[in-house]
């Protein structure tokens, strides 16, 4: 007899309206069950304030659990996959700060690293302004937040194209214009448990997408185009030996039923050989 379970919830207090990853807890209200608690999260709140609007704390908990019982014996394990704990905070009219740790409460080190550590400007969607150690998104499993991931874990394509440390210190613009959605920005290639440095290298993201929905009435029909230059330095241990990386994501959705689909393709470096990828997932 086997019996395995996932569970995962996270909460945040930003409300910078880009990043989908990080909802106003003002809308938890409306939904349903025990995500409406996400408000209480809220340790200030002044709307109207010139100086500090709102602080919040943020956070999410992931856990895997297994129970094996056969003739053999049995098995019985639980295992915290992401354990994150920080406050976030809207100051000065536009400007929000965010600061995150990750935490291993499964018997290791404590204080693991920062994740999404970060100063942001914005005056509305359309341009928003991001210095700090924050995820450069790029590839369909790479873009999207472990919060909202389908999947357990991503996928294969992500794992061996996107880079195996997920926040990067750095500086990136990004917005959304209608139908249309962009990131552009510059990253440093080193990894590091606190703030990186440009020493070991560095690496360009340039990401340009629209969403197709209105015009084919679905809910949703994204189609993005995701390019990464990455300067290859021999102290480089924050990305891949991987020049050039492109992406083509399409996500379609429209009420229960989506399509999300990703063509990946990447040029090695060394003796890493060039890289094609493709991932469907209805």
């Amino acid at each position: 007899m086997a019996c395995l379970a996932n569970l995962g919830f996270g909460g945040t207090g930003e409300s910078i309206p880009v990043d989908p990853e990080f909802d106003t807890l003002a809308a938890a209200d409306a939904r349903p069950g025990f995500e409406a608690l996400w408000r209480h999260a809220v340790l200030v709140d002044r709307p109207d304030s010139l100086l500090i609007k709102r602080v919040a704390l943020t956070g999410r908990l992931q856990a895997d659990a297994v129970s094996f019982s056969a003739n053999q014996g049995d098995v019985d394990e639980v295992a915290w996959r992401r354990a994150r704990l920080g406050i976030s905070a809207d100051f000065l009219r536009n400007f929000s700060i965010l600061v995150e740790g990750e935490y291993d409460p499964n018997g290791g080190s404590f204080e693991e690293r920062l994740t999404d550590s970060y100063v942001r400007w914005s005056r509305d969607p359309r341009f928003v302004i991001t210095a700090g150690k924050h995820t450069a998104k790029f590839t369909l499993d790479g873009a999207t937040s472990s919060k909202l991931l389908v999947t357990t874990e991503r996928s294969n394509l992500a794992n061996n194209l996107w880079y195996p440390v997920e926040y990067h210190t750095g500086t990136s613009v990004s917005g959304q214009a209608g139908q249309w959605i962009y990131t552009v920005g510059g990253f440093s290639s080193s990894e590091s448990s606190w703030f990186g440095d440009f020493d070991a290298g560095y690496f360009a993201l340039a990401s340009l997408g629209y969403d197709f929905g209105k015009l084919l009435s679905l809910d949703r029909a994204l189609l993005r185009l995701d390019y990464v230059n990455n300067q290859h330095d021999s102290q480089n241990d924050g990305t891949r030996q991987l020049s050039n990386v492109g992406s083509l994501v399409s996500q379609i959705e429209n009420g229960r039923w989506g399509l999300w689909t990703d063509l990946s393709a990447a040029n090695g470096e060394a003796d890493q050989p060039d890289l094609l990828g493709v991932q469907i997932m209805p």
